[in-house]
């Protein structure tokens, strides 16, 4: 089984800064992923489980501080259980526990205001916030940058060592061997045009003599008939 299997169910609910008033459970800082219950949960980045808690209307919530500085903390709700304790030491692909989100049986069920059924939600983590979602009731939610980049390529299996994580609403991934940098593209452009260039010198020798003969004729003649004038 691979590391990341389960994000392999896609992603059922995306990420919403603001309350979208035609879409439910907004604003949602973080993505649903549609995995049925009992589905392994894997950590994303080695790092420490610094807060989890069972028994909640969510059912369940798990919390990792990555040990890479550049990565927030990252989120779970919805495991149905747990296979970690608070200051555990998780390496990437560990499983945390499976997945729930179910709305009766099992270890941990959801209320049905909490989820609509069984999936796991996941996000990157700064703070705690105060919002008025599209139902008009006031909640307060985990909130962070958006995950949903990192998402596609560990589904993908891309590379995400070399990341950058921006605001809330601009998270960019820099993946290494998954995207190529435009400046890259442009460098190389450049090199080729310069080698076509030179290379043309080499192949093309007298008939870039002619041109340089034909350029100072011109200016000759160009003089000849100035000073007659």
């Amino acid at each position: 089984m691979g590391l990341y299997d389960w994000l392999g169910y896609g992603i059922s609910h995306g990420y919403y800064p603001t309350a979208v008033s035609r879409i439910g459970d907004t604003p949602h800082f973080s993505v649903d992923i549609g995995t049925p219950q009992g589905t392994p949960i894997t950590a994303l980045w080695s790092g420490t489980v610094v807060s989890q808690r069972t028994g909640l209307p969510w059912g369940t919530e798990v919390f990792v501080k990555p040990d890479d500085s550049r990565i927030p903390e990252y989120y779970y709700y919805h495991l149905d259980s747990l296979n970690t304790y608070t200051g555990q030491h998780v390496q990437a692909g560990d499983t945390l526990g499976l997945s729930g989100g179910q709305n009766s049986g099992g270890s941990n069920p959801s209320s049905p205001t909490m989820s609509s059924g069984p999936h796991t939600h996941v996000g990157f983590f700064s703070s705690f916030v105060n919002v008025t979602n599209n139902y008009g009731n006031l909640e307060t939610i985990p909130s962070g940058p958006d995950i949903t980049p990192f998402i596609n390529a560990f589904a993908k299996g891309a590379d995400t060592s070399n990341i950058q994580v921006g605001s809330q609403n601009s998270t960019t991934a820099n993946l290494s061997g998954f995207l190529v940098g435009t400046g890259q593209k442009l460098g190389l452009v450049a090199v080729s045009l310069t080698l076509i260039v030179v290379g043309s010198f080499f192949l093309f020798p007298a008939q870039i003599e002619a041109a340089k003969n034909k350029v100072a004729g011109g200016v000759k003649t160009a003089v000849k008939v100035a000073a007659i004038a």
